[in-house]
């Protein structure tokens, strides 16, 4: 920071009531700069809001600034203090003399990252007192409350957390240019040739068609009507992607952990879920013994589950961000994903407006924390009424926010399960030599071939998926 070579008016902290210091010099450098020099003007203009400022002369200072970038008028003191007349807040301490102060103190123009950087720390700056002020005092209140539930707490930390992450003052750089990026792609390029930018499915037959399958900072899709093996399908993906030292987390919505750590050990053990859970005193004593050494083997298995029900999305990117940090995950399934909450203030609108917000939460989610992000959604009724009952993209409901988000959409289509007559039946299994097929139809691949079919093998007694 440079020293400031003038006495700042004295209208800040009261103004404020706040126990927090505030940066002066930076934002008298700031509107120095930008009085003296016209690039700098455009810049603050264009990078901040008035109110980012915390001192109550420079907030309107920086309002005539930006009011007369807009009318394309030069940024004099003269000008500032006739525009100054038309601000609606409070005018204190902005004469002219205070301008020429300003003008006068800046003998050199900051290059463009230099001044970028002041304008973050601005910006840094009013989050730190507009948590202070919204969010700190209500918090402690409630602290100090006896009464005061936990979830209540949790519930301000996580609009705390919201509110930093939303705002783009966080972000070290907007624009790339191509010099820039083309030591990015080198770096890129080695790590395709390294094989490090393909994370695989777990499948070979499907990793065939798939240009990054499940790379991070992606969103994917798992789609069907119900009995099409969704959460079969996912969780025979964790479990393969677990013995690569691939880390997942599992929101299981709809399913107790222990429901899921059975279908886990069925599909492990080759033991029927059946035989598991009801015929225990069937189990030979081998079978015992497999039982306790898969279990102790699936223990070393980097796999999370969480099974709380309706999670917040809020709460959501509390676990998630905390899994990412502690535990390195780098794919999270949600099973199902309508099992999250609406959005409390999204409750009056549509259900496309929801989803639409959800979607790109979940977006942002992925982004931010460098994983990837698999969405199962259970599809509409149309598939129902088709000739064959094959799913379709447009089956997803509000299918538009779906495809703009999703980088790869599968959708799962079991023939047998609507096959209802016996000879029916018969006909199929012998067709397919006993084999319950499931077809995993590539409907979407943002970087990729799609319209793809890839059947796979369903053995419905051990919730086990394997190629054909």
């Amino acid at each position: 920071m440079t020293e400031s070579k003038f006495k700042i008016k004295e209208t800040s902290q009261s103004d404020l009531s706040l126990d927090l210091n505030i940066d002066t010099e930076n934002e008298q450098y700031l509107l120095a700069c930008a009085l003296k020099y016209s690039n700098c003007s455009i810049s603050l203009s264009e990078n901040t809001n008035y109110r980012d400022f915390l001192i109550t002369n420079h907030i309107a200072i920086a309002w005539c600034i930006k009011t007369a970038i807009e009318r394309q008028l030069d940024s004099t003191p003269e000008m500032l203090h006739i525009l100054v007349n038309e601000y609606e807040g409070n005018k204190t301490a902005t004469g002219i003399k205070y301008l020429y102060e300003l003008l006068n103190s800046q003998e050199i123009e900051p290059s463009t990252d230099n001044f970028i950087n002041h304008i973050n720390k601005l910006k840094k700056d009013k989050i730190k007192h507009t948590i202070y002020n919204n969010h700190i005092n209500s918090l402690i209140k409630d602290l100090k409350n006896p009464h005061t539930d936990i979830t209540n707490i949790v519930s301000k930390v996580d609009n705390i957390r919201t509110y930093i992450e939303s705002s783009d003052s966080i972000s070290d750089k907007t624009f790339y240019n191509l010099n820039d990026l083309k030591a990015e792609h080198d770096t890129e390029i080695a790590n395709r040739e390294s094989g490090g930018q393909f994370q695989s499915i777990g499948y070979r037959a499907i990793n065939n068609y798939l240009t990054e399958g499940l790379v991070t900072k992606q969103i994917s899709i798992v789609a069907g009507r119900p009995g099409m093996c969704k959460s079969a399908f996912v969780d025979n993906v964790i479990l393969r992607l677990s013995k690569t030292d691939t880390a997942c987390a599992l929101f299981s919505l709809e399913m107790r952990r222990i429901a899921t750590y059975d279908r886990f050990l069925s599909i492990e053990t080759e033991m029927p879920l059946k035989t598991l859970l009801r015929d225990r005193s069937t189990m030979t004593e081998s079978q015992k013994q497999l039982e306790k050494h898969i279990k102790f083997k699936m223990s070393k298995y980097p796999i999370y589950i969480y099974d709380k029900a309706s999670p917040t999305l809020e709460t959501v990117a509390r676990h998630l961000k905390n899994a990412k940090e502690r535990l390195g995950i780098k794919i999270a399934v949600f099973d199902l994903f309508n099992k999250i909450q609406k959005p409390e203030h999204l409750k009056n609108k549509s259900t496309a407006d929801q989803l639409s917000y959800m979607l790109d939460y979940m977006q942002a989610l992925a982004k931010n924390l460098d994983i990837h992000i698999c969405l199962v959604v259970q599809i509409g009724r149309k598939a129902e009424m088709r000739k064959g009952h094959l799913p379709a993209l447009s089956d997803l409901k509000d299918s538009g926010s779906f495809e703009e988000v999703s980088d790869l959409v599968l959708l799962l289509y079991r023939e047998s399960y609507y096959l209802n007559n016996e000879n029916d039946r018969n006909i199929y299994f012998s067709n397919t030599s006993g084999k319950d097929i499931l077809s995993v139809y590539i409907a979407k691949q943002r970087m990729g071939e799609a319209n793809i079919t890839i059947p796979l093998e369903f053995k419905s007694e051990l919730t086990k998926i394997v190629s054909c």
